[in-house]
């Protein structure tokens, strides 16, 4: 079973000329709707509100709500959802603490975007890139 360890976060853009462009991937559950406010998205989000840390952030206490409006909602949706990959990302959510995200050099450039979990099986799967 998924423990919820960071094995690591990497940077999910590509270059097209000289722009990088993050690549589109297929997420589970919908898009979040505009008018709703700070209602979290599932399993994915901006980065910022994913993990709790935004280099340069010039309102940091809006970050860290929203940080925990995403892990309480992934939270309180885990008994309901009871998948071992899902509680793999709950307790990822329940460990991490957002002053980690300096200890990670790809984050330095994270003020924009939107991130999403990928879940690896460390016995079969082994992530790559650095």
């Amino acid at each position: 079973m998924p423990k919820g360890n960071l094995v690591q976060i990497r940077d999910a853009r590509e270059l097209h000329g000289k722009k990088l462009l993050p690549i589109q991937v297929l997420v589970p559950g919908q898009s979040k709707p505009l008018d709703l406010g700070s209602i979290r998205a599932f399993l994915w989000d901006n980065a910022a509100y994913m993990l709790g840390f935004k280099a340069k952030d010039e309102k940091p206490e809006r970050t860290r709500q929203c940080w925990e409006e995403f892990r309480n909602r992934h939270l309180l949706d885990e008994t309901e959802i009871n998948h071992p990959e899902f509680s793999a990302v709950c307790r990822f959510l329940e460990r991490w603490d957002p002053k980690d995200a300096t200890k990670h050099s790809v984050l330095a450039d994270a003020t924009t975007g939107f991130g999403v979990f990928k879940v690896t099986d460390n016995q079969r799967i082994r992530p790559s890139g650095p």
